[in-house]
């Protein structure tokens, strides 16, 4: 679903016209759907492609208590006070972000809040603090007005959703959250740094992305000097057809940075790939490995799916690696829960399996070999 580009986004400077004051633009290093200004106003969070293919742009103007916004306000779409004390929020990545701030306390409302596998998260909610909304196809909006949000960060494929029309006709801020539609794995990672100007907590993001980043950078550069690029395949089959990711997505950039030859990595598609099962085997059916089976857990289950898994060399040799056994306590997949905002992990996962020895002391904590029963 997602494309990576790795490359440094310069943002827009925009003058305050009335008084002449400069604006200050933090630039970022990988995140292309977020931009963050200090002008005279207040600061300017601005968000493009809150979904692929979305060509629509959010202004949210964020301002201290004691502020008085601006006369004219059409520039903007939303006028935010900070910092925040009560939120709603749609996507457990979301969660992830406000752990690494503190600030997961804020949380009052979440969509199925009984996947959730952050401890902190689910300690308040066994204490009533946090209230189940429905799910972000059919959000229970009477609740949400119940809970009074300061802000509700909405997660979704497109803007035509009533609920949301309804709660920004109560007077609550809806503001779009686009992480999960960067392109590079640090892309996503970077959105901590969108949270933290709601907590003043923009240090402290900026530390935390720093180290993420130069963690990850640092395995990249150790891997410049191998001489091999193993071959990579990913996916299964779902109703006849077998979708794998494009050369573009989200785990393509990560096998590109893991020194994989992936072998769909000439593509330019950013989503998913669909194709025939014998087109892909008979591209990979030589592959030196198999990451995110989709749903499999156990060489038993591909083996009882029919005999075409079987024919590919990483089922004979047994190095197919899925996400799906690293669940938290209720069931949630934690690389979709916690994996954007530690990329870091998720590069070396990869790179353990596929080229032993580079990395020593270390256990992987998303992608993990199938099961032998």
């Amino acid at each position: 679903m997602h494309k990576y580009l790795t490359f440094i986004l310069l943002l827009f400077c925009y003058a305050c016209a009335e008084n002449q004051s400069a604006t200050t633009t933090n630039s970022n290093a990988y995140a292309q759907n977020f931009s963050i200004e200090k002008t005279a106003e207040g600061t300017v969070l601005a968000v493009k492609n809150p979904w692929p293919n979305s060509t629509l742009q959010y202004r949210y103007l964020l301002l201290s208590p004691n502020t008085q916004a601006p006369k004219d306000s059409s520039s903007y779409t939303q006028i935010i006070r900070k910092p925040l004390s009560r939120i709603v929020v749609t996507a457990t990545p979301q969660v992830t972000a406000l752990e690494l701030l503190g600030q997961v306390e804020a949380i009052v409302g979440f969509p199925q809040p009984q996947f959730v596998s952050n401890a902190h998260f689910r300690n308040s909610l066994e204490q009533n603090k946090i209230a189940a909304i429905g799910n972000n196809q059919q959000l229970d909006v009477e609740r949400i007005l119940q809970l009074k949000p300061d802000v509700f960060f909405g997660f979704g494929v497109s803007d035509n959703h009533n609920a949301l029309e309804q709660l920004k006709k109560a007077g609550i801020p809806v503001l779009w959250i686009a992480d999960w539609t960067e392109r590079h794995p640090l892309g996503r990672a970077e959105w901590i740094r969108f949270f933290a100007p709601f907590f003043q907590k923009e240090n402290l993001a900026d530390s935390l992305f720093k180290t993420i980043a130069s963690e990850y950078n640092s395995l990249q550069k150790q891997l410049d000097t191998l001489k091999t690029r193993p071959t990579v395949m990913a996916g299964a089959i779902y109703q006849d057809v077998w979708y794998l990711p494009g050369g573009g997505s989200y785990l393509g950039q990560l096998f590109k940075d893991a020194k994989a030859d992936y072998l769909w990595k000439d593509t330019e598609i950013t989503g998913s790939i669909s194709s025939s099962a014998e087109q892909v085997l008979l591209k990979a059916q030589n592959a030196d490995f198999w990451f995110a089976p989709a749903h499999y857990t156990s060489y038993p289950q591909l083996k009882n799916d029919g005999n075409l898994y079987q024919r590919f060399e990483a089922f004979a040799h047994q190095k197919i690696y899925t996400y799906n056994k690293s669940l938290g306590p209720s069931g949630g997949t934690l690389f979709f829960e916690t994996g954007p905002y530690q990329p870091h992990l998720l590069l070396k996962d990869i790179v353990y399996w596929i080229h032993p020895g580079v990395i020593d002391a270390y256990t992987p904590y998303y992608f993990k070999p199938l099961d032998d029963e």
